[in-house]
């Protein structure tokens, strides 16, 4: 299986996964010309990707995805609360799929995880293909024992670590986006998303890639950093028990291999 972001920040958001002959995105919240050159650059071709499995109806996570279903053949796969939000947007219900609790598609096995986000139908994901398990966790307040048990024990995670708390306290957003972004239905922290990735270091995840870092209100080194302080608090030492990276923000990240 291969792994590949292509963005990941308030900015937009879009990550491309490969396993034998199949090939889909997770989210589409970057342009169409960006997805394209990101694929290219890696030996891919967008024509090839055959379904957008779309996390929530934020406009960082599906600004290209009428313009993909345009030009494209590719079926979304998203939850019931989703597709009531896109379709009056985008039209094309005939390619709307409802993921459920999961399914099967082509070479993977899909279960989906219902997160605690301000848009309703926010899902998380987990892909198998018989071999290595790959899951998504992005977009969520807190993190409970049933999105622990969804996800533990996947040889690969890219999970949130949205923010530093003292500089969004500190920083320029207005008050009532802060509460948002703090409460329970908002974004993860670094201290809460290395909560998170430590627990999954010790279910026996092997990859952990940091996503949706904040460009106002994090770095990545600090959110690097801060998770992997808390790995090694925990017993899991980053770059021996766990390698753990972090996805560009506006950028293509390398690929991921498992």
């Amino acid at each position: 299986m291969k792994i590949l972001p292509l963005a990941s920040s308030s900015a937009g958001n879009c990550t491309f996964v490969n396993s034998g002959g199949t090939n889909i995105l997770i989210d589409a919240g970057i342009s169409m010309k960006r997805i394209r050159d990101g694929l290219s650059s890696e030996g891919f071709d967008i024509s090839d990707v055959s379904a957008i499995f779309v996390t929530h109806a934020h406009s960082d996570h599906i600004g290209a995805l009428g313009m993909l279903l345009k030009y494209f053949r590719m079926d979304v796969y998203c939850s019931a609360e989703t597709f009531a939000a896109l379709l009056p947007k985008i039209g094309f219900a005939e390619r709307f799929r409802l993921v459920g609790s999961g399914i099967t598609y082509q070479d993977f096995g899909v279960a989906a995880c219902s997160l605690p986000h301000d848009c309703a139908g926010t899902l998380g994901y987990r892909f198998s293909d018989g071999k290595n398990d790959f899951s998504y966790c992005t977009d969520l307040g807190h993190v409970h024992s049933g999105i622990e048990n969804a996800f533990f024990g996947s040889d690969c995670v890219m999970l949130e670590a949205n923010h530093d708390i003292e500089m969004l306290r500190h920083g320029p957003y207005p008050a009532e986006l802060k509460r948002r972004v703090l409460s329970e239905n908002g974004h993860l922290s670094n201290e809460a998303g290395g909560a998170f990735a430590a627990k999954l270091g010790i279910s026996g995840t092997k990859k952990l890639i940091l996503a949706h870092i904040s460009e106002q209100n994090n770095t990545p080194r600090l959110a690097r950093d801060t998770v992997s302080t808390i790995l090694e608090q925990s017993g899991v030492h980053a770059g021996h028990d766990a390698e753990l990276t972090c996805a560009q923000q506006r950028g293509k990240s390398r690929v991921v291999e498992l």
